[in-house]
């Protein structure tokens, strides 16, 4: 499987001179994480959430009419120049490899010096879950998800406050926190939520039952890898709490399932002649 069959071409890119708040909620209307920087139509460089989140804060005022809280930054300033790119006929497993080598979350995707596309880990997520659909991956490396989700759970309760959960969130460096009443699933709040909250103007002294996803796509720890690949695609989601009888029991998310994604990915090694 090469690039070209999963690479993302809808792009969304940002100026070196852009201002870090902009970014972000260009990242958060557009539902991105990577975005690629470009200046006179090259590539000049890669910004990411995270990489923003560093500079603006895990509590940025994102309402328009709010000043920015960077000065003079600009996204030059911040982002990964001169980034590591693949063509279009590389392999899924090349390109996953680079990103596991060098911890990034994405590659600009290049042919001809022109950009072409970009390639993220939903989109390793979306090939080993049509790898799964299709019948070219076997049903062993299909393995339930009691064998990969995180039984160590970072969770928080409806009267947490807005900013004991950005403090714990900013804290533990997790996307998700899921909330809990006595042990039962009541809803989560992502970082997004979080900045979202304060970007609407909540003051940090609200419950998160105010403002927390109570509609939350949840998954069985008996059912395959390839489902839970498959709720994470069709809701947009890179979490998903694993529930019995309504209990919380563990947590699945896109970071725990890129390793076994990569390897299940990975080109078979020819076998010696006899």
């Amino acid at each position: 499987m090469d690039v070209s069959d999963i690479l993302s071409r809808g792009l969304v890119t940002t100026s070196p001179d852009a201002l870090p708040g902009d970014a972000l909620l260009l990242m958060d209307n557009e539902d991105v994480r990577h975005l690629p920087v470009v200046e006179d139509g090259r590539l000049v460089g890669v910004i990411s959430d995270r990489d923003l989140l560093d500079v603006v804060g895990w509590m940025p005022g994102l309402a328009p009419d709010r000043p920015q809280p960077t000065g003079t930054v600009r996204i030059r300033d911040v982002m990964h120049a001169d980034p590591t790119t693949v063509s279009p006929q590389d392999t899924v497993i090349t390109a996953a490899v680079r990103m596991t080598l060098q911890k990034i979350g994405c590659l600009p995707v290049v042919e001809r010096n022109q950009l072409v596309g970009i390639i993220t880990e939903s989109d390793l997520l979306h090939a080993y879950w049509r790898g799964c659909r299709d019948g070219d991956i076997d049903l062993e490396a299909d393995d339930t998800i009691d064998h990969l989700m995180t039984r160590h759970i970072f969770s928080i309760t409806p009267a947490t406050l807005l900013k004991e959960a950005v403090a714990r969130s900013h804290a533990l460096r997790v996307r998700h926190l899921p909330v809990v009443d006595d042990r039962r699933l009541v809803g989560i709040v992502s970082d997004r939520d979080l900045r979202a909250a304060l970007g609407a103007g909540q003051q940090g002294e609200v419950p998160v039952a105010d403002f927390m996803s109570t509609n939350v796509v949840t998954v069985d720890p008996l059912e395959r890898i390839s489902r839970a690949a498959e709720l994470m695609l069709n809701h947009k989601i890179s979490a998903l709490p694993v529930v019995v009888n309504g209990r919380l029991t563990g947590i699945l998310t896109l970071t725990d399932m890129l390793d076994h994604c990569i390897e299940t990915l990975r080109e078979p090694e020819p076998r010696a002649r006899r």
